[in-house]
């Protein structure tokens, strides 16, 4: 779903019409919806839904804000909110700076992510 959408983004030149923006806008929405369901299917820590990530971020905010005799800090936490903002500091620059571009950032991740689950899965395991 994420290479048609970007298939379908390139010619537009990144700003598509109204009607190829319905259709690409329902894919995105397909993709999106393609990439929760495989989270929920891996369960336990590896998963990272969007209220996990803003319970992380409430937690990271009010440990920072209201710290504790013995508390510790929330690294992961703050990594994990880290690479979020980068990502979207990313995808701002690339709207803004080069709209027709856009799609090859989810498709990059999602290219990375495949590639690094061929390398590091488990090998042999029965399919179920």
């Amino acid at each position: 779903m994420i290479a048609c959408f970007a298939v379908g983004w390139e010619p537009a030149g990144g700003r598509p019409g109204i009607v190829a923006e319905h259709v690409l806008l329902a894919l995105a929405a397909l993709a999106m919806g393609m990439q929760s369901a495989a989270m929920r299917g891996l369960g336990g820590r590896a998963a990272l839904s969007t209220t996990y990530l803003t319970g992380t971020l409430t937690g990271v905010v009010a440990a920072l804000l209201t710290p504790r005799e013995g508390a510790r800090f929330d690294l992961r936490g703050m990594a994990i909110l880290a690479a979020l903002t980068a990502g979207a500091v990313g995808g701002a620059a690339f709207v803004f700076f080069a709209p027709a571009l856009l799609p090859a950032i989810p498709l990059a991740a999602l290219t990375l992510v495949v590639v690094l689950g061929w390398f590091t899965g488990p090998r042999g395991a029965a399919a179920g």
